[in-house]
């Protein structure tokens, strides 16, 4: 089994960001979220160990079908000073400075937090929206709102909050990355590109239905991954296949900022697997056998120096290394998605959003 770093911040513990909304629905009132019992929180960690030792299974030759899970980082709610509405929480995106963007509804809000989990701005978000994306700058914030057919983007200034523009996309929204003041958006009918005071429209060469997109920046690129499983790279105006991805079935791609690649999904015939993507060749190179017993596969999400993975029926988030692929940190008992950046990592717990500790191994 991994361990964590000993010289880990063990008095740094996850904190709960809850608040309850006002009758009229326009102001939230700031409230502290409980502290759990020390014997439930210590039956929790012992749990979550004794699962790890359990998923360890050996093959005939002795060899782990699966990487080996790391120790539990601890994950005990403590009352938070500034918080989030106690409501239905979307999506939410992180910039490079740490500052998060929550989408909630009802009401409809987009909401900015900063490092220090104090609200900045609260502001109206549309009906309906279901996707957020900050350039990483943290320039511009992105709100999507995807109907069967047509989707509507409406566009905000990071630093004031204030709406700057709107996109209108012939096609239903999925996911979407940004990249230098621009948004692409995979769809049901291939990838969209659209910036402010423009419009959006389709890259050409590949019109099929995508799943999954990341942005790239040091090669001024993207790449995406379609339905039926095509890797495919994405440029300023264009959308080419590269290859059939058969020994890792992606449904997530995230690229770290030491610049290394990953896809998270299915193995063949069955189960789990995480591989590495040559950034030049764009290879694959699978991490490890994967885990059979994990048939339904995984998801994974992009950080800074670190990625997560979550299993499918799996209520524990695994923080990757992102030079090595290597399982560092486990979250139990916190629920996907999960954003963060060195030093911030932010997940949902139940309805509120949790600010989780981010130890040696595990910066985020």
């Amino acid at each position: 089994m991994h361990s964590r770093d000993e010289n880990v911040d063990r008095d740094e513990p996850p904190v709960v960001v809850p608040v309850t909304a006002d009758p009229e629905g326009d102001e939230e009132l700031i409230a502290a979220g409980p502290r759990l019992p020390r014997w439930l929180v210590l039956a929790v960690i012992a749990v979550a160990v004794a699962s790890g030792l359990t998923a360890l299974v050996l093959k005939n030759d002795g060899h782990p079908t699966a990487a080996p899970s790391p120790s539990p980082t601890p994950s005990v709610i403590s009352p938070a000073p500034e918080g989030l509405a106690d409501l239905s929480v979307q999506d939410f995106a992180i910039n490079h400075a740490g500052e998060l963007y929550v989408l909630t509804s009802p009401p409809e809000r987009l909401v900015s937090v900063d490092p220090d989990r104090s609200i900045r701005a609260r502001v109206r978000a549309p009906v309906g929206a279901k996707l957020v994306v900050a350039d990483p700058p943290g320039d511009l914030v992105w709100v999507i709102v995807p109907h069967r057919g047509i989707s509507d983007v409406s566009i905000y200034a990071g630093p004031t909050m204030a709406a700057v523009g709107q996109l209108q996309v012939s096609a239903t929204v999925v996911a979407a990355a940004a990249l230098e003041d621009q948004l692409f958006m995979a769809t049901d009918r291939g990838i969209y590109r659209g910036w402010p005071g423009g419009t959006a429209t389709q890259l050409q060469g590949y019109t099929g239905p995508v799943q999954a997109i990341a942005a790239d920046p040091p090669r001024f690129r993207l790449l995406a991954v379609s339905k039926s499983y095509d890797l495919i790279r994405v440029g300023e105006d264009t959308a080419q296949k590269v290859r059939k991805l058969t020994s890792v079935r992606a449904k997530s791609i995230v690229v770290t900022d030491d610049d290394h690649i990953w896809l998270v999904g299915f193995g063949q015939p069955s189960g789990s697997r995480i591989g590495s993507l040559d950034p030049q060749t764009l290879d694959v190179t699978l991490l490890e056998p994967g885990d059979p017993q994990a048939d339904r596969g995984a998801i994974g999400w992009t950080g800074g120096s670190v990625f997560w993975v979550e299993y499918a029926d799996s209520a524990s988030l695994v923080c990757m290394d992102g030079s090595t692929g290597l399982a560092s940190g486990t979250y139990s008992e916190t629920d996907a998605p999960v954003v963060s950046v060195p030093g911030v990592i932010y997940a949902v717990r139940g309805t509120g959003v949790v600010k989780l500790p981010s130890p040696t191994a595990c910066r985020g």
